[in-house]
């Protein structure tokens, strides 16, 4: 299972819903202040969250600033920013969806709700610290499969998320005749997704325990404008890498047409190139 879309709302220079498809190998290219680093950084802190449970927009190489800096200046009365993950699995397309909100006495993000998007429901995690016991269902829309379950800042922001819908599993199986009728519902409909004999490979937040991310970005020490594709010596930003591969065609053609061949069979495998 393979994350093939992430998305963005109202983050900096992004508004509204941005997608950005997902390759192997992905690059990102465009002037400076066009929104890269912000991308990269947003891709990390979302991959993190999932990981390690850790939110931290401000992890070296990437500074985002506080929640005022990170999101988009609008007149949306909802002050809150989106970051998410689309997957498909076998004939299931999962948007899971992370929303953002500005902590009281605060100045860093934090989770305020969880979406987890299905072809024929949705499941949504939202804080609500009235709540008297760690996970309640709150809602449901049992023709639409829409459920809404309230929990508190706490656990959204530190318990992995695999693990709230295991309790919820063990919890819902363990105690049947205590359920009220919409947690049944729910029960039912959960249990029918997620068949017991492949629980540990369904859905991406069992996936997300083992995923491996890596970017990296440009460390500027005297910022440009304009990217230098004629610069002889090697420099952060690459603008070496044009000037050296013309070098190494005109004055080692062998090296060339190894190196040529190299990245025409990287480019064809990892459907970088389509032709």
């Amino acid at each position: 299972m393979n994350i093939e879309q992430f998305i963005m709302e109202d983050v900096r220079c992004f508004s509204d819903r941005q997608t950005l498809e997902i390759r192997p190998l992905t690059f990102l290219v465009g002037e400076n202040s066009t929104g890269k680093t912000t991308v990269l950084s947003c891709f990390h802190v979302l991959a993190n969250y999932f990981i390690e449970r850790r939110i931290d927009f401000n992890t070296y190489p990437y500074s985002m600033g506080t929640f005022k800096d990170i999101i988009r200046n609008s007149k949306k009365p909802e002050k809150t920013f989106k970051l998410g993950f689309m997957y498909k699995y076998e004939n299931e397309e999962i948007v899971l969806t992370v929303v953002f909100a500005e902590r009281s006495r605060g100045i860093e993000p934090i989770v305020s709700s969880i979406s987890l998007q299905l072809n024929d429901g949705i499941v949504t995690f939202t804080v609500d610290d009235s709540t008297e016991v760690s996970v309640v269902l709150s809602s449901y829309d049992e023709e639409q499969n829409h459920f809404e379950f309230k929990t508190s800042i706490e656990i959204l922001n530190n318990y992995p998320l695999f693990l709230l819908f295991s309790s919820l599993e063990r919890r819902y199986d363990e105690d049947i005749e205590s359920l009220s009728d919409k947690e049944k519902v729910f029960r039912n409909f959960w249990n029918e997704k997620n068949n017991k004999d492949r629980r540990r490979e369904f859905y991406p937040f069992y996936a997300l325990e083992n995923m491996s991310i890596f970017s990296t970005s440009p460390v500027r020490s005297r910022p440009k404008r304009t990217y230098d594709p004629t610069r002889e010596f090697n420099d952060p930003e690459g603008s070496d890498v044009p000037m050296y591969l013309m070098r190494v065609e005109a004055t080692e053609k062998k090296d060339w047409e190894k190196l040529k061949k190299q990245l025409v069979d990287f480019g064809t495998k990892s459907k970088l190139f389509q032709n």
